[in-house]
């Protein structure tokens, strides 16, 4: 089993957990194991290719949703398993998706002790996600959390992405687009919040698809129709609470492949976040369609035994 230790993850506080909790355990009960800490996601991109190359068996993310995320497209398709150790700010797909436990020492025996299930992933162009991908109010909250120069400095994730979701909810912009599931349209309008997702939570308190599963074969989408400031805030403490199921301008849907075509796009970039991770997207000059597809059972990961 290798583990590969992201140095950032919660603002360096996840590997100073793993250096001073975990390492003592795997370095007394696991002679075999071995491990490198990395300090950018190219870094352990490049390490997990040459684990997957010598054959390595279990491969251990010790971070949060984004170390994870740049270990997917190394081990999909592989015989390579995935674990991951929750160190970072949210850990979403972890603990809501594969029921990890938030201790970290519960959740190394978990690992040690758990059973392999076979994942589903999400694609869209050359990037892949487990968790979720965001496009509209949920990528600028991302691109704000991730790049501002005092919102990025934050220690706690609820100041770091609280201000920017404050600041976009009031934020007039709107995506208009057209949405095709499987070759059916399930949406056409003017939106403020557009989510696919394969895991369960996002954000730490959003359990925006707390029914789907991850190796179902299907991604669920959300989209939010666009309204005020004050509509969008009564929407958000109803989602908060879970609560959003009958509101009228919440539209759900379920796909192996979603199309999305952004009307109104000329030429700007596309913001949007994978597993909260920020990326962007070249646009077209009048509208700009952007696929997403389900990758059935393509990624074996470690989950602690039912």
């Amino acid at each position: 089993m290798f583990f590969i230790v992201n140095r950032c993850a919660r603002g360096g506080q996840g590997y100073k957990i793993f250096i001073k909790k975990i390492f003592p355990l795997i370095k007394e009960g696991m002679p075999n194991f071995g491990f490198r800490v990395t300090s950018s996601k190219e870094e352990a991109i490049t390490t997990a290719k040459r684990l997957v190359e010598q054959k390595e068996t279990f491969i251990v993310a010790c971070g949060g949703d984004g170390t994870l995320n740049g270990l997917i497209r190394p081990l999909c398709g592989t015989e390579t398993s995935l674990g991951v150790l929750p160190l970072g700010s949210a850990n979403d797909f972890a603990l809501a998706s594969l029921g990890m436990p938030s201790n970290p020492i519960k959740a190394l025996s978990a690992l040690l002790d758990g059973e392999i299930i076979i994942a589903d992933v999400g694609t869209i162009k050359n990037f892949s996600f487990l968790n979720v991908l965001g496009i509209g109010l949920d990528a600028s909250i991302t691109h704000l959390a991730h790049k501002h120069p005092i919102f990025s400095r934050m220690p706690l994730k609820e100041l770091r992405y609280g201000f920017p979701l404050i600041q976009e909810l009031q934020n007039p912009s709107f995506l208009r687009v057209k949405i095709i599931t499987d070759g059916q349209l399930v949406f056409e309008g003017n939106v403020f919040f557009l989510n696919i997702y394969n895991g369960k939570r996002e954000g730490a308190y959003f359990y925006l698809n707390s029914r789907g599963s991850i190796n179902d074969g299907l991604l669920n989408g959300i989209v939010v129709e666009d309204m005020n400031f004050r509509q969008r805030l009564h929407y958000l403490l109803k989602i908060m609470k879970e609560d959003f199921k009958d509101l009228p301008a919440i539209h759900q849907f379920e796909g192996e492949e979603i199309k999305i075509t952004i009307l109104n796009t000329n030429g700007a970039m596309i913001n949007a976040q994978v597993d909260g991770e920020p990326i962007v997207f070249e646009s077209e000059e009048n509208s700009t369609t952007l696929i997403v597809k389900n990758k059935h059972e393509a990624l074996r990961i470690i989950t602690p035994k039912a």
